[in-house]
């Protein structure tokens, strides 16, 4: 029987005392390897592996770049790092931002889904705006469990809500209940081992000029004409594409976005442009008050 040890976790506003809660309940012999994404600031000073660390009964920490995977540990990204599962190890990188974010959930669903597919549980808590619902299709694609917290117990319901929407998923649950099912399915056919090995041969990644292992880019998914769209953070063209009926875009440096990551993204572009227009007007209007002193 297949062992669900590959316990991937995303979420952004709102999640940080769910996960917390949901770390503090899984029990000191938990065979599963835990590994977790909140949305943060990039220049946060990272804590909240300490925060785990003094409510689990498992080691949390942030892990270093290569480390090898092992059960019984809880992997917090940390801030501006991509949390990436490659081949029996950890990497972090610093490839393209998705929806907005690194770390972002997708990253991390994407990568632990190639690597370790029926492995592979993943798990979508509170936050804003849609990270984690196309990595959940693939983990579900590729034969793993896909769990979502109840969107009437989420402080922000947007994650939750898209991830219901783009993928039947195995479990809604609260996030008290959490921890039983995910020791359930982390004891179901475990065989143990002090490291844990991929459950099939490497699969060539994308050339990610910041890590290789990091498919962000994706590039032979572009193979379509462009969609008229820029890329709000490059400039470079959008690719529209679609996965499991989940609208999506990608420009060629590998920046991600679901439809609406992309409408903030233009929003946050348009304000941006906005307060550059504002401060030329104020400046041409200080220099001719300025011009027109002197002139008299």
């Amino acid at each position: 029987m297949t062992a669900r040890d590959i316990i991937v976790i995303g979420g952004s506003a709102g999640a940080i005392e769910e996960v917390r809660s949901l770390v503090a309940r899984l029990p000191h012999d938990f065979p599963g390897s835990v590994f977790i994404v909140i949305h943060t600031s990039p220049d946060g000073p990272g804590l909240l592996a300490q925060v785990l660390e003094r409510a689990s009964k498992l080691p949390a920490r942030n892990p270093t770049h290569g480390e090898a995977i092992k059960p019984s540990h809880v992997y917090v990204a940390p801030p501006n790092r991509h949390l990436l599962l490659v081949d029996g190890h950890i990497e972090l990188g610093k490839g393209p931002r998705e929806n907005g974010f690194r770390p972002a959930a997708d990253t991390l669903f994407r990568t632990a889904s190639q690597y370790y597919a029926q492995r592979v549980v993943g798990v979508v808590l509170s936050g804003s705006l849609s990270d984690g619902s196309l990595g959940l299709q693939l983990i579900k694609q590729r034969g793993g469990i896909a769990i979502v917290q109840d969107p009437r117990e989420a402080i922000h319901p947007d994650m939750p809500e898209n991830a219901l929407r783009a993928t039947a998923v195995d479990y809604v649950s609260k996030t008290k209940a959490m921890p039983r099912i995910l020791t359930q399915l982390a004891r179901h056919g475990h065989s143990g081992g002090a490291i844990m090995k991929p459950p099939h041969k490497k699969q060539p990644a994308t050339s990610d000029p910041a890590s290789k292992a990091d498919l962000s880019s994706a590039h032979a998914a572009l193979n379509g004409p462009p969609s008229g769209f820029i890329c709000p953070e490059c400039g470079g063209s959008l690719w529209e594409l679609t996965q499991g009926g989940l609208l999506h875009y990608r420009c060629h440096v590998g920046h991600g976005y679901t439809a609406d990551a992309l409408v903030e993204g233009q929003e946050d572009e348009v304000e941006e442009a906005l307060w550059v227009a504002l401060r030329s007007l104020e400046e041409t209007a200080a220099l001719r008050r300025r011009l027109a002193i002197q002139a008299r």
